[in-house]
């Protein structure tokens, strides 16, 4: 499982949020609640989550999430489950966007297939 801290930081690095208070503002939370995600003391609500997991393009962010709060082991083994079946379903996608379609099919139109953002910043799932 990958800690929500080290999303922070691939903000940073990918430079979309320049420090804790940017991305706070960002998700529209306290400092004081990136903070305590940070030391690892508490984890994003469903709706921060989305956020974040819309900002990064990563939707496997909200079940990253979803195992920092789980109350029981097994919530906890399920919800890492669901974060991998996520994390490949989007690296699939991506590969099959990137990829050349066409080959193959002379003269016949092959579209692709575009990545469309999992999450809005509204909420609303697409």
């Amino acid at each position: 499982m990958k800690p929500v801290w080290m999303y922070l930081d691939e903000a940073a690095e990918r430079g979309i949020a320049k420090n804790d208070s940017d991305i706070a503002r960002k998700l529209d939370v306290s400092r004081a609640a990136v903070s305590r995600w940070r030391k690892e003391l508490d984890a994003p609500a469903e709706d921060t989550a989305a956020r974040l997991a819309d900002l990064l393009g990563k939707p496997e962010i909200m079940a990253e999430c979803a195992a920092a709060r789980a109350k029981t082991p097994e919530g906890r083994r399920m919800w890492e489950r669901l974060a991998k079946i996520a994390a490949a379903a989007m690296i699939m996608l991506a590969s099959f966007s990137s990829a050349d379609t066409t080959a193959g099919f002379e003269g016949q139109y092959a579209p692709r297939i575009p990545i469309l953002p999992v999450f809005r910043s509204n909420g609303v799932s697409k």
